[in-house]
């Protein structure tokens, strides 16, 4: 494997390309992840016309673009040429290209050759930058998750577009899931996840160095209690039992007194 490492300044020419010639990175970027042979050329070749969606090539005149070696007939060239690219083209680029064979009729026999090609070029729904960036985390997310909770990849993308609206960095997402997997009685994993990327939600370690300043004798008495029924109230209010509230304002109140 080669590696290379890009100068201070031809990383600056490389970021001022992206910003003044985002056409130009676009196809250098796609161009890049070609590996075949004759590929490179024939994308670089349909590119240029992707804005009318079609270009015409006579045979001859593609093998001398592209330098097809003469010993290909055209059945070889068919295969490993045209219908090779165009698959890698489909699979890796920003555009599809099909294309269609017309033929000539030569001889006194009648006989058909291949004289043309034509091409049909279409632009592929390329996702925005922040929409790849949610791919991203989504897929790191489903990494994460790994065997402990199974969740679609539609529900991780749910759940990455919450924390990204609020803010959050990829570990301060993983670090609130790992909340939400320790703590009991989980019904509803994704939506309690949705929920905790919310503004409103706290950590166990967060309510208490809140709250550190309880130190007196009866809060002392009552700390542990009252720290699970906080904890309870900031993270899953609805699960508290009609008991538990009833001792939990009592508890607030001791601490008033």
């Amino acid at each position: 494997m080669l590696e290379m490492e890009l100068s201070k300044s031809a990383k600056a020419l490389l970021l001022e390309m992206i910003k003044d010639e985002p056409d130009t990175y676009t196809k250098l970027k796609y161009s890049l992840r070609l590996t075949r042979k004759y590929t490179h050329s024939l994308y670089d070749m349909l590119k240029e016309f992707e804005n009318t969606g079609w270009r015409k090539d006579l045979v001859t005149d593609l093998r001398e673009k592209l330098c097809v070696p003469d010993s290909y007939n055209y059945g070889r060239f068919k295969k490993n040429v045209l219908v090779d690219s165009m698959d890698e083209i489909n699979r890796k680029t920003d555009i599809t290209v099909f294309f269609t064979e017309h033929k000539k009729t030569t001889g006194r026999k009648g006989r058909k050759s291949i004289e043309r090609i034509d091409w049909k070029i279409l632009k592929k729904e390329i996702p925005s930058v922040t929409d790849m960036t949610e791919e991203s985390w989504a897929e790191s997310l489903l990494q994460f998750l790994g065997n402990k909770v199974s969740i679609r990849h539609d529900e991780a993308i749910a759940i990455v577009h919450r924390a990204r609206e609020n803010g959050l960095s990829r570990v301060q997402m993983k670090n609130r899931i790992s909340v939400v997997l320790g703590s009991p009685d989980v019904k509803n994993f994704v939506g309690f996840c949705v929920w905790a990327m919310g503004r409103e939600f706290r950590t166990p370690a967060q309510v208490k160095q809140r709250f550190q300043y309880l130190t007196g004798p009866v809060q002392r008495k009552y700390s542990g209690e009252w720290y699970r029924l906080l904890e309870k109230s900031m993270l899953c209010p609805e699960r508290m039992t009609p008991e538990e509230k009833k001792q939990y304002r009592l508890l607030c109140a001791l601490k008033s007194t």
